[in-house]
């Protein structure tokens, strides 16, 4: 019978591959372009234009920032994410091994 927890990190690992190939597309670099450059005259305005006046302001802006770029850091990511659970799966499979 096969643990629950290691076919749920295979797909995870699955998952996060699929992920890493879309930011080989030319649809998602078009994506991130476009949010960076949002993002940077977000940035531009927030701090030339005296647009924060207050700590409430600043976290407004800053996790406006942090959430849209929270997408390209996941799917640049990606790749990072699939062989750090490959390692935990492979540490999963040498401890059931020596179990055994």
């Amino acid at each position: 019978m096969e643990d629950p927890n290691k076919k749920a990190l295979e797909e995870e690992i699955k998952a996060y591959r699929k992920l890493q190939g879309v930011a080989l597309t030319d649809e998602f670099k078009e994506f991130s372009d476009r949010l960076v450059k949002t993002v940077t005259d977000k940035m531009i305005y927030a701090f030339t234009s005296d647009s924060i006046k207050s700590w409430e302001d600043y976290c407004r802006v800053k996790g406006e920032i942090i959430a849209r770029l929270q997408p390209i850091q996941e799917v640049f990511e990606a790749g990072s994410m699939a062989r750090s659970l490959e390692e935990r799966l492979k540490e999963y499979y040498a401890n059931e091994n020596n179990l055994t």
